[in-house]
């Protein structure tokens, strides 16, 4: 690569290096968006599926209303509205995390 670089001239170079630059950086941007992608879409899988416990351990009605943190009919309206798929894991899982810090930091046994 460096040899075809030698035997051009200064504008050629330049242009080159800034088109093989680009090629590299859009692959780049790609490869990140598409595994992504892919564990995005396997989170929400498993939420609907193997770890729907999670949702009903953590985001159960009981705990949301003895933590007073949210309220406890959006909770239900959103794990409701992600397990028939109309809106994406992303609110859930925040959620569920959240409660497993709270669960494990800052309850009292």
């Amino acid at each position: 690569m460096a040899q075809i670089f030698e035997k051009m001239k200064g504008d050629e170079k330049y242009k080159k290096r800034r088109e093989e630059f680009g090629r590299y950086y859009i692959w780049r941007l790609r490869l990140i968006a598409r595994l992504k992608n892919i564990f995005g879409a396997s989170l929400g899988v498993w939420l609907r599926g193997e770890l729907r416990w999670m949702i009903n351990e953590y985001l159960d009605e009981s705990k949301i209303r003895q933590q007073g943190f949210f309220d406890v009919d959006t909770v239900k309206a959103t794990s409701a509205q992600f397990l028939e798929g109309k809106i994406s894991h992303y609110r859930v899982w925040a959620l569920i995390v959240f409660q497993m810090w709270w669960e494990r930091y800052c309850s009292r046994h």
